[in-house]
């Protein structure tokens, strides 16, 4: 993270890894980065993990930065990670897109998961589909992003 903090980095999606060591190691992490730590879609006890999005005014532009998280956390480090809740990928991106599109004046909208193409595992719901679940969205974001 210090280095990141170095680097100037806008944002960064926590990922399946920052939970492998439970959640005062996400805490810590969270606490220590100069930048926003995006997740959409990890709850603590019904409250975000992190912030869902950020608003980064890079020249001319004002670009939303929506961050996704892996949902399987809870398959692969689910005993380090006590009233932790995760959603569906893309039930997270379509809400987010239009809350973003009625609340702010973006050029882009850019969502950077943490997720494979398709989903790794199935549980009954759409919880876990991957990029594919996003791509369903992409006629609308890719309209915002042909705005550039």
């Amino acid at each position: 993270i210090e280095a990141m903090n170095y680097m100037s980095y806008d944002a960064m999606v926590l990922g399946n890894h920052e939970f492998n060591f439970g959640l005062d190691f996400v805490d810590r992490i969270v606490q220590d980065a100069d930048f926003p730590m995006l997740n959409a879609n990890t709850y603590l006890d019904g409250s975000r993990i992190a912030d869902p999005y950020t608003i980064i005014e890079s020249g001319d532009y004002t670009i939303a930065l929506i961050g996704i998280g892996n949902p399987n956390i809870l398959v692969w480090d689910g005993d380090k990670l006590d009233g932790v809740t995760t959603t569906g990928v893309a039930e997270e991106v379509e809400a987010l897109t239009k809350h973003i599109e009625a609340n702010y004046d973006t050029d882009a909208i850019i969502v950077s998961a943490h997720v494979g193409k398709t989903a790794e595992f199935f549980d009954g719901t759409d919880k876990d589909a991957g990029l594919s679940a996003i791509s369903s969205l992409l006629t609308s974001i890719f309209s915002l992003i042909l705005k550039l």
